[in-house]
């Protein structure tokens, strides 16, 4: 029976340092969230600088952009945000991140649009049509930016 307890003590202290462990990896600044709403567009370039990153360790993660309201920015090394064009100006969730990035830089936004033109006023953007042949491109040009914030 002391056996028993003392390996269960151990097994729950190795977890425990585990899941410490997990915590502090997720806090460095070498991750990358992806904000997405999900078109088809946008799931290509998520899957083309997740793949990129996977080879260097660096973690991402692609949320919802429903969900961005709820991003702590200053847990993320990198914000990418994927929006279909819908007007001229940004949504209030977008527009509140990017305020509160530091540096501002840290928020990469991609605006996808039928004819790849249209851009949001004050916002340094990529623009891109919304074209999975497309997709290539502008999953390089979001990794040239993640790499200039990331060094």
């Amino acid at each position: 029976m002391k056996t028993l307890f003392f390996f269960s003590t151990v097994l729950l202290a190795v977890m425990m340092l585990l899941m410490s462990l997990s915590v502090i990896e997720h806090q460095g600044k070498a991750r990358i969230l992806i904000v997405s709403q999900r078109t088809e567009f946008q799931e290509e370039v998520s899957r083309l600088v997740t793949e990129h990153y996977k080879t260097k360790s660096i973690g991402t993660q692609v949320i919802s952009f429903n969900t961005m309201k709820n991003v702590k920015e200053e847990e993320w090394g990198v914000i990418v945000v994927l929006q279909a064009w819908e007007g001229a100006t940004a949504s209030s969730a977008l527009t509140t991140l990017i305020k509160a990035a530091n540096p501002p830089e840290k928020v990469i936004v991609v605006v996808a649009s039928e004819t790849g033109s249209e851009k949001f006023t004050g916002i340094d953007g990529i623009t891109a049509a919304s074209l999975k042949s497309e997709a290539p491109g502008v999953a390089k040009k979001v990794i040239a930016r993640i790499d200039k914030v990331l060094k």
